[in-house]
């Protein structure tokens, strides 16, 4: 079971992304990287992206330390327009 930042709830209703996609990307992860914090930030992340069956394409980013927490999450197709 995945945890969501209330940041990532905000992002989520914003972006029209459910629990379900987030988890699928989360389960199903096509390309894992590691960036180091930032100094607004406590530690590194992690940032998965994924396609969806449905053709979606996520970006999940989650807490280096506890990958079960979900930071923010993001559509890769509208970040790109």
């Amino acid at each position: 079971m995945l945890r969501y930042s209330r940041h990532a709830r905000r992002r989520m209703t914003g972006r029209r992304i459910s629990e379900r996609e987030v988890e699928e990307a989360w389960t199903d992860r096509h390309v894992m990287s590691q960036e180091p914090g930032e100094a607004r930030r406590s530690g590194d992340v992690l940032i998965i992206r994924s396609t969806l069956r449905s053709g979606r394409r996520l970006k999940v980013i989650v807490a280096a330390d506890d990958e079960r927490f979900v930071i923010t999450v993001a559509d890769q197709d509208e970040e790109d327009q």
